[in-house]
């Protein structure tokens, strides 16, 4: 047919604009290279290791605070980034601080780039240690980024402690309220105790078998009230300055080196990218140029 285009009149159109190709193709080249190389921010990368130390028994809720899981949840919680946040002075940085809304932008990029892992004991192993890799990265100045996970892990160390404090504390009341009620019991049981000899002894199985019977609740009520004791001890333990229930085993660093970037790979796509769209516009310009001629 006359109106069908062959592959020959494709290769005649692309050969008689290779000018207007090659120029669009070098200009996405150096565009993508003018932007990687002299343009772009420089991103760099920190990171740091916590250790999660197993709490003695006595609290109940202790998974809370012991399950690398849930405190890797608690470390990108958006309610402690947020005060991480306002601790710091990213809003009025660079680069955020020429956004519309500077502390929006801030919680945003801080979300986005912050990594949490837990550490496997074994690699391609299910089972984890209580070891947490956290990994931050932005396009900061490498001590600001240093200084911003170091506020961030210990505002996030501050906040758990807190709640785990207002724990123990009700756990204490509660294991108080408990111990009372059983000091009531076991002065009771004794008292009944003692008043089995004054019982008339017509019936001594009887009595023996109350004897047995009130020992029983005794030995019992005992065992329960060192079990609170021993609990309410360990409470204090972990309530002590002294305690450490989280710890930071490799604190962050400024990074000497930007994260490595694919600059050249970005400049190719680039001239790919320039190349179809020199060759669309080479068929755009030759479609153009001949549409009178075929009226």
């Amino acid at each position: 047919m006359d109106d069908e285009i062959d592959l020959r009149e494709y290769l005649e159109v692309i050969w008689k604009e290779k000018t207007l190709i090659a120029v669009i193709t070098i200009i996405a080249i150096i565009s993508a290279a003018l932007f990687s190389f002299f343009i772009s921010t420089e991103e760099y990368q920190t990171e740091a290791q916590v250790f999660i130390n197993p709490m003695p028994s006595g609290l109940t809720n202790a998974v809370r605070y012991t399950d690398p899981d849930i405190i890797s949840s608690t470390i990108t919680s958006h309610n402690i980034i947020v005060k991480t946040v306002e601790r710091s002075d990213l809003p009025t940085s660079v680069p955020f601080k020429d956004a519309e809304n500077p502390e929006a932008s801030v919680i945003s990029w801080f979300k986005e780039n912050i990594h949490v892992a837990v550490i496997a004991k074994e690699l391609n192993s299910d089972q984890d240690t209580n070891q947490i890799k956290i990994t931050l990265q932005g396009p900061l100045d490498p001590d600001i980024l240093k200084n911003t996970l170091e506020t961030h892990i210990n505002e996030v160390i501050n906040e758990n402690t807190i709640q785990l404090l207002i724990d123990i504390e009700k756990e204490i009341e509660r294991i108080d309220t408990m111990t009372e009620l059983l000091e009531t019991q076991r002065e009771d049981t004794l008292y009944k105790i003692e008043q089995i000899p004054d019982v008339e002894p017509s019936d001594r199985t009887v009595m023996l078998e109350l004897f047995i019977e009130l020992n029983s609740r005794l030995t019992s009520i005992e065992d329960k009230l060192y079990s609170y004791e021993i609990q309410r001890k360990n409470l204090e333990i972990i309530a002590s300055p002294d305690y450490t229930w989280i710890e930071v085993i490799s604190s962050p660093y400024a990074p000497e080196k930007p994260v490595a970037q694919n600059k050249f790979l970005k400049i190719a796509i680039a001239g790919v990218l320039g190349l179809f769209i020199g060759v669309f516009a080479a068929f755009f310009k030759n479609f153009i140029e001949e549409s009178p001629s075929k009226e």
